[in-house]
């Protein structure tokens, strides 16, 4: 069974897969940035997260950003 915090998770990275979906790359990696740091989000499904947060600031050209973002992940 799924607790709350898992089921917020699952429910915005399905909002932030829409959003990539319709090309709004801002707004996706808004909700990337917010579900990356629940201690909730781990394993494959972190690192499938961080990977489309990735892509959204590659669509955003906003690259420098990457290695802020992974070490604020992972670290």
């Amino acid at each position: 069974m799924m607790n709350c915090r898992a089921a917020e998770i699952s429910e915005r990275r399905k909002e932030a897969e829409k959003a990539m979906e319709e090309g709004n790359w801002a707004e996706a990696l808004a909700v990337w940035r917010e579900i990356l740091p629940m201690g909730e989000n781990r394993g494959a499904a972190l690192a499938g997260d961080l990977g489309k947060a990735v892509q959204c600031l590659e669509q955003l050209e906003r690259r420098v950003e990457t290695d802020g973002l992974v070490e604020k992940t992972v670290g």
